[in-house]
Parts: structure tokens; sequence; C-alpha cells
């Protein structure tokens, strides 16, 4: 049984090492006229995810407050700890959205570029 080409090139990208495809990509992308918009993109994206575990953080901080002012039963500092989770959880939202809308701008544009 004679090999079929779309076989024939399976096999090749199967055998292909890790840095040969990613010298291929590479070079397709530097042909590309998207590739300065995939950088921002790209950059973007690295700094929604720091902004995302600093909020993580500060989530995690939030915890010994909150249970602190429940335990003392102190109204004004318990209403004051739900309006810091409130903008916590807010901001954490918001990054996750734009986070969401980063990977599919990548995705979208890398697409566009290959």
């Amino acid at each position: 049984m004679a090999d079929h080409p779309d076989d024939m090139a399976r096999a090749s990208v199967e055998a292909s090492s890790l840095r040969d495809q990613l010298a291929t990509i590479r070079l397709a992308l530097a042909a590309s006229p998207v590739r300065k918009y995939l950088l921002w993109l790209s950059i973007g994206i690295v700094a929604v995810i720091v902004a995302t575990s600093v909020g993580q953080v500060l989530l995690n901080r939030w915890n010994q407050p909150f249970y602190d002012a429940l335990a003392r039963r102190d109204m004004q500092g318990f209403l004051h700890q739900l309006l810091v989770f409130a903008a916590i959880a807010g901001t954490l939202l918001v990054l996750n959205v734009g986070q969401t809308w980063l990977n599919q701008m990548i995705r979208l544009k890398l697409r566009e570029a290959l």
C-alpha cells in the first residue's frame, strides 16, 4: 500500500523537534504583518496575569481582617471588609474578562498571521 502525501506530511511533522517547529513559527511570524500586534497582545496578557496574581494575593490577605471583624462582631468593620471584598472581586472579574478577550484576540491574530 502506497503512502499518501498527507500521511508523509503528518509523519514529518510528528518527527520534527520542538526547536524545528518553533523555528517554523518564528519564520512565519517574522513575515507576518500582524507580528507587532501579536507582541503587544502577548505583553498585555502577561501583564493581566501578573495583575491577577497580585489580586489573588490581596484576596488571600483580606480573609483574616474579614473573619476578625466577624469574631469581634464589629458591624462597621464587617461592612468595610465587604466593600474591600467588592473592590477586589470586581477588579479580579474585570481582569478575568480582559484575559479571556486577550486570549481570544491572540488566537484570532495567530490564525490571521499563519
